[in-house]
């Protein structure tokens, strides 16, 4: 059996000590690192710091709230670590609750709807495609894509849900 282990956003362990906390987890035997958001340091930064300090457990986020940031932002995120991880990236996402949204500015409203299209640009994003979304919520306008080629264009994408 293969274990995680995961840093939630009400864990108050140090940012700069969690590279090599998560080094000796993966000496240990364990699968991946799940680290959550919330009101907590950013699972990006942190997850892009143990990749330099890792090279096989797989790196999670636990739980991305999708009203943080744009989707070609996450796209444009999630393609970076890809790369500099060599492929290693979960993505956990959500559309977490009413709070959440308004720490952000934005109106909890039809969630499954969200989703669906916030997934959908950042899959595209992180794949290098050329993406113009004209979504119901979500718009890309004119032309955007990745400067670059990510070298793992697939994300595996994971959906949280509460109630």
């Amino acid at each position: 059996m293969i274990y995680d282990i995961e840093i939630n956003s009400a864990a108050h362990y140090p940012a700069a000590e969690v590279p090599e906390l998560i080094a000796l987890a993966e000496r240990a035997g364990f699968g991946a690192f799940w680290k959550g958001e919330s009101n907590s340091t950013d699972p990006m930064v942190l997850l892009s710091a143990v990749a330099s300090r890792t090279r096989e457990i797989k790196l999670g986020t636990a739980i991305y709230h999708i009203y943080g940031r744009s989707p070609v932002t996450l796209g444009i995120q999630a393609a970076t670590l890809q790369d500099l991880s060599g492929g290693r990236l979960l993505l956990g996402l959500g559309v977490a609750n009413k709070a959440i949204a308004g720490w952000h500015g934005g109106v909890f409203d039809r969630p499954l709807k969200r989703a669906r299209e916030y997934i959908e640009v950042v899959r595209r994003v992180a794949a290098g495609e050329r993406v113009e979304y004209e979504g119901e919520i979500y718009q890309t306008g004119k032309r955007f894509q990745l400067s670059w080629k990510p070298s793992h264009p697939a994300v595996p994408v994971y959906l949280a849900g509460l109630g």
